[in-house]
């Protein structure tokens, strides 16, 4: 009896759990990043985005207007700061009592706050839960077929890709590649892992990371580097880029070069430091590419 319960649960929710073994894909399925089953056979009529990556996507996909909440600390499209603010810190009853019948979460997030959305699923809300590795163009994928706006993504990309494949063809007349430090945090000098989509990104432009051969593992975009280790490549660091991650305190180029031992860095006595917003550069959106032009063009043009 207990058996038969558990199956007309998951037949009620709106996505279920499966592995590789077990997956039944049909046109009208998506596999989210936690091995959840979304069905997308009826399109979500109201949205809740809790990332801002994701919801910066899904205003370019064209369904920004199905989007009844966002989260909190969201700024970007303008749009968002009419639309209510959910936290994934509060209780399952918040996100209830909007009537979503889509939530979009990180994988981190929904794996730390499970209790959270285990209990949205449990009511029949379907919870996309979704990492941003791999490639820009599987992510902006993964997205679209959950809200099946497939053939709108494609479109984008496209455009997307026609600008980037530009910088690429230039790069590859580049003799003298620059060697780049790419500070993602000053907290212990963070930087950006083998395993961010901006890692690869950045090579293909043009640039040479001076953390290549020394830089930790990790599965996360950002990884801890340190000032000693750092400090120590001094000499050999042609470009400074650090993104201005702080939505209240702003850098400036004066900040960088009054750190300690800094003054000694290559980058900093020939002022090629560049500030660029993160969320055109390490979050990854369509504003992604305007990023990446504006490294190529500051180093380069």
């Amino acid at each position: 009896m207990k058996f038969i319960l558990m199956i007309f649960i998951l037949l009620l929710s709106g996505c279920s759990k499966v592995t590789n073994d077990d997956r039944n894909i049909t046109n009208d399925i998506f596999i989210d990043d936690l091995g959840y089953e979304i069905d997308t056979s009826k399109e979500p009529e109201r949205i809740i985005s809790t990332y801002s990556a994701i919801t910066e996507n899904l205003f370019v996909l064209g369904v920004g207007g199905k989007i009844i909440g966002v989260g909190s600390s969201e700024t970007y499209p303008p749009e968002v700061l009419d639309i209510d603010f959910y936290s994934y810190k509060d209780d399952a009853e918040s996100f209830i009592a909007g009537n979503p019948d889509l939530v979009f979460v990180r994988t981190t997030i929904a794996e730390k706050y499970k209790q959270t959305f285990d209990a949205l699923r449990g009511v029949g809300i379907a919870v996309v839960a979704l990492d941003n590795e791999g490639t820009f163009d599987e992510y902006v994928m993964k997205i679209a077929k959950s809200v099946s706006k497939e053939d709108v993504a494609v479109e984008k990309l496209a455009t997307y890709n026609e600008r980037f494949q530009v910088i690429k063809e230039k790069a590859t007349f580049i003799t003298d590649k620059k060697i780049i430090f790419f500070e993602s945090r000053e907290n212990e000098y963070s930087t950006i892992s083998k395993n961010s989509i901006i890692w690869n990104d950045l090579e293909l432009i043009g640039c040479i990371h001076v953390t290549e051969n020394d830089i930790p593992s990790s599965t996360s975009t950002y990884v801890s580097y340190g000032v000693e280790r750092l400090l120590g490549k001094s000499d050999k660091i042609d470009f400074y880029i650090i993104q201005n991650w702080s939505t209240t305190t702003e850098i400036n180029v004066d900040d960088i070069k009054n750190r300690e031992g800094f003054e000694v860095m290559t980058s900093v006595q020939e002022d090629n430091i560049l500030i660029i917003d993160k969320k055109i550069i390490t979050s990854p959106t369509f504003r992604h590419i305007e990023g990446l032009e504006l490294i190529y063009n500051t180093m380069y043009e």
